[in-house]
């Protein structure tokens, strides 16, 4: 018996390693865009051992053992839910370092209206196929992402801000600015009153 059961019993064991791994991979800020795919292998696994996935017990007739005629469904359903679930958390984070690289771009590119409209564009790119895709919650996570592009934006104000007053600071009488100016007899450039 134990002969026939070992396929079974590797494949559950690839299954459940699978999903730690996968499992490991989603921080807390990922993990509502893939809960439907979480409750369906908790669901699964609670059902095999008749209980509910908040730990109630349950009156189940699906209620797998080893000695089952149901194993080798049930494994082969939960192998089906652990890959889709690998699958989605892959994508998802492919997504999350493409958005990652568009909001470091926000960051960096120059002050030009159309790289700016480029790098947004390329976040919403990103949002707009996980919507596709059928990501569960995606509006708080689309939240998240706005207020770390909103950041980003804000710091590059800030720095262009300052570099702007920087340009306009007072400056000494006898600044080699305005020496070279009058050398060459033309105005200083504008500075603003102390």
């Amino acid at each position: 018996e134990a002969i026939v059961r070992y396929p079974y019993a590797m494949a559950l064991k690839t299954a459940l390693s699978s999903y730690a791994a996968a499992r490991d991979l989603i921080t807390p800020e990922l993990e509502p865009l893939v809960a439907k795919e979480l409750r369906a292998i908790k669901d699964s696994i609670a059902e095999a051992f008749d209980v509910s996935s908040d730990g109630a017990k349950v009156t189940s007739k699906r209620r797998i053992r080893w000695d089952s005629k149901d194993i080798s469904g049930w494994v082969a359903a939960l192998n089906e839910l652990v890959s889709r679930f690998e699958e989605r958390v892959e994508i998802l984070l492919r997504a999350c370092d493409n958005i990652d690289i568009a909001i470091e771009a926000l960051g960096t590119v120059a002050y030009d209206r159309q790289k700016f409209c480029d790098a947004v564009e390329n976040v919403q790119k990103v949002v707009d196929e996980l919507s596709l895709a059928g990501y569960s919650d995606l509006a708080s996570w689309g939240d998240r992402v706005n207020r770390k592009m909103g950041a980003v934006l804000a710091k590059r104000l800030e720095e262009a801000l300052h570099a702007w007053s920087e340009t306009f600071q007072p400056v000494e009488a006898d600044s080699s600015c305005e020496k070279d100016s009058k050398k060459k007899g033309k105005t200083a450039p504008v500075r603003a009153p102390k």
